[in-house]
């Protein structure tokens, strides 16, 4: 089973996580080649990323990428970096003998063995992968690229979870200078650009959840168990500021396998005590309580006059 990661230094030790769950799920039988794209992997990361495939009976393969290969235009951002990018160049970078290879963003855990994922039949088609279920926010650049988006049958997929068929695929990075570099989600806006009639897209429920929609949706720690994978885009469980849920509980447990656990376990509590968020969003829930409580004061006593005056036209 062939599979491809893309992290910088910082992520690696996100990635044992992932690795750890995959790992630890697979059958018996299934051995794992693993490719792991970067630029900056140091070389103790790199060595115990391939301790760990090696001491699960798998491979490890490091493909280094030279960031001066991308425009200068290419939108990175904090929440998009340049590494989101060296997905779209493996069709380039991968053994030409490889016919098929599952791209894994590594803030998931995988639940489950992946073979019936990893054999899904392409029917004649490129890729294969999940719908995205959050708000795509569609401006004038993504109107732009997907006139078609209004219409009934169009399927808009993230770029987490790529089951691709390395064949038929092509070089994207051109593409985005037709747009003048203006992509709203960058990876994904160029795989669904180029690919809309060539994408099988599988079934979410099954396949791969999104943890905190799952979460506001009803769904709890033992039914996240269940999907295939479990994906904990935007906030991640090791982020100290923002709001946790049990869901993120499945990460823990994992990271709790990992060398890194005290690691995280130490940034966690500090990033929790240091960060503002909670504390802002109490004031501000507390200001808008108050706010609250003198607009009622304010309609209960318009409400009172308008009731005497009906009182005064019509008495009884």
């Amino acid at each position: 089973m062939n599979i491809a990661i893309s992290i910088n230094n910082e992520y690696s030790k996100y990635a044992c996580v992932m690795l750890t769950s995959l790992l630890e799920n697979a059958k018996p039988e299934t051995s794992i080649s693993l490719y792991v794209l970067h630029s900056d992997l140091s070389f103790d990361n790199q060595r115990g990323l391939k301790a760990l495939l090696e001491s699960h009976g798998g491979s490890c393969m490091f493909i280094p990428i030279n960031n001066e290969f991308f425009p200068e235009n290419m939108p990175v951002t904090a929440d998009w970096p340049l590494e989101i990018y060296y997905r779209l160049m493996l069709p380039e970078l991968l053994p030409m003998t490889l016919d098929r290879i599952l791209y894994l963003d590594v803030d998931l855990i995988v639940n489950q063995p992946l073979d019936e994922l990893y054999y899904t039949d392409f029917e004649d088609k490129y890729i294969c992968a999940c719908e995205n279920m959050g708000d795509l926010n569609f401006g004038p650049y993504r109107r732009q690229m997907f006139p078609d988006y209004d219409m009934e049958g169009f399927r808009y997929v993230a770029s987490g979870l790529l089951l691709l068929n390395l064949p038929e695929l092509l070089d994207y990075i051109n593409v985005a200078e037709q747009f003048d570099y203006k992509l709203e989600m960058p990876d994904m806006d160029l795989l669904n650009y180029i690919h809309h009639n060539n994408i099988k897209v599988l079934d979410n429920r099954r396949v791969q959840i999104l943890a905190m929609q799952s979460y506001t949706e009803g769904m709890h720690y033992e039914e996240a168990k269940n999907p295939l994978i479990v994906h904990f885009a935007g906030h991640k469980p090791w982020q100290g500021g923002g709001i946790h849920f049990d869901i993120e509980q499945i990460w823990w447990d994992w990271a709790a396998k990992t060398p890194y656990y005290e690691l995280f376990l130490r940034e966690f509590v500090f990033y929790c005590i240091n960060d503002p968020f909670c504390f802002k969003k109490i004031t501000e829930l507390s200001a808008e309580k108050v706010l609250l409580r003198q607009q009622v004061e304010a309609y209960k006593e318009l409400n009172n006059k308008l009731m005497s005056m009906i009182e005064g036209i019509n008495p009884q």
